[in-house]
């Protein structure tokens, strides 16, 4: 006796967002687990380049007389400062790089009037100086904040923005409530989100590296009235950093 065909089971198929749904679970994710205060982070490596130009370098320089309204000039930096959001942030060349700061000797002289600082290198500073503004600028984002915790490196604060923790378990539950008795999903999915991240940590912490390589050399030539025999002013450098050319102003006093 034949009896009707029971409908097999078929393998369970579970029905998946449409590309719409989808993009949301994602935005959703990234809403929920990259915290608000990473737009801070952008926005300080977006304020580098105006704290460089704004960087200011105390340093003492002794002049030699050579005769004929000449000089042998020596230095040595002493301070290096820049101002961000209400703080001035201040430190040694010696703190801030791990030695001091001597540039190349030059010459200079008196013409009417009016001192002339002849060209002079400085190398090997410009590129950890941007290092040091950025870690210093992470860390008066971070810690005037009660919304983010308290970094004191751009790695520390990179390695906070995502947290593949929570993704990982979010994706595995969101994978679970459509299908229960599915695999877990964890572990693969929080190696890719660590190792994209890794990657992407690394690759901003190279290419500061880089500019610390391409920004070697600095060299500059200056000029300023004699106010009187103890006060120069206003000054005015004319410097070549990585190809490049750009002005800075100066005040010299004589104690």
């Amino acid at each position: 006796m034949l009896k009707p065909a029971e409908r097999m089971p078929g393998p369970f198929v579970p029905t998946l967002p449409g590309r719409h749904e989808g993009r949301d679970l994602v935005d959703d994710l990234i809403d929920e687990y990259i915290p608000p205060w990473a737009q801070q982070m952008i926005v300080v490596l977006g304020d580098v380049s105006d704290i460089v130009d704004d960087m200011r370098v105390y340093h003492t320089v002794f002049l030699i007389p050579m005769g004929n309204n000449e000089y042998y000039g020596t230095q040595s930096w002493d301070i290096v400062e820049f101002d961000y959001r209400g703080n001035v942030v201040s430190d040694s060349p010696q703190n801030i790089l791990g030695f001091t700061v001597h540039p190349e000797d030059f010459t200079s002289r008196e013409i009417c009037g009016t001192f002339y600082i002849d060209r002079h290198r400085i190398e090997n500073v410009v590129g950890g100086l941007v290092r040091w503004a950025i870690e210093a600028m992470v860390t008066i984002v971070s810690c005037s904040s009660s919304d983010m915790p308290c970094y004191y490196s751009l790695e520390e604060a990179l390695e906070d923005i995502i947290d593949c923790d929570s993704i990982a378990v979010a994706i595995e539950d969101l994978v679970w409530s459509i299908w229960e008795d599915a695999p877990s999903v964890y572990s693969p999915v929080f190696s890719a989100c660590n190792s994209q991240k890794q990657n992407a940590i690394n690759a901003i912490l190279n290419a500061l590296d880089n500019i610390t390589v391409q920004l070697n050399l600095l060299s500059l030539r200056g000029m300023s009235p004699i106010v009187t025999d103890r006060d120069m002013h206003p000054g005015r450098w004319f410097g070549s950093l990585a190809g490049g050319n750009f002005t800075g102003d100066f005040t010299a006093i004589r104690p």
